[in-house]
């Protein structure tokens, strides 16, 4: 009896275990969400809405989507202090020049528990509509 008793027990153990890593995986991998300019130009509208560009100052200088008003170079090496600056509560439309840069800038800042991220798809290469400069 004592035999059965100990295996349910590691049975148990083992089955909770296995949940409990599970649901650890689901909520660390939490996926950017992507979109157009379309939808960009609409967020963009909204109060407590920042437009967060993280190319580099050269690319930065070459034109912007208009509206952008924070800078970070993704590149530079404080970029991960530099977010730890921004305010959680707002909401990031992020990009760069191809979408690559600020997919990676958009998971650095869900790791840091900003909850409402979203990356320009194609970045402003895609962008149709005029630029403006800072």
């Amino acid at each position: 009896m004592l035999k059965y008793t100990m295996l349910f027990i590691v049975a148990l153990l083992g089955l909770y275990s296995c949940q409990s890593s599970s649901s650890t995986e689901t909520a660390s991998k939490v996926e950017v969400k992507t979109i157009n300019q379309q939808d960009f130009k609409a967020m963009q509208a909204k109060p407590d809405v920042v437009v967060l560009d993280v190319r580099t100052p050269g690319e930065v200088s070459e034109g912007i989507i208009k509206g952008a008003s924070v800078f970070i170079d993704y590149n530079s090496s404080d970029f991960e202090k530099q977010l730890e600056g921004l305010d959680k509560s707002k909401t990031y439309l992020v990009y760069c020049r191809s979408g690559n840069r600020s997919g990676k800038a958009c998971h650095a800042m869900l790791d840091k528990g900003f909850k409402q991220v979203y990356n320009l798809d194609g970045g402003i290469s895609s962008w149709s509509d005029p630029l403006g400069m800072k």
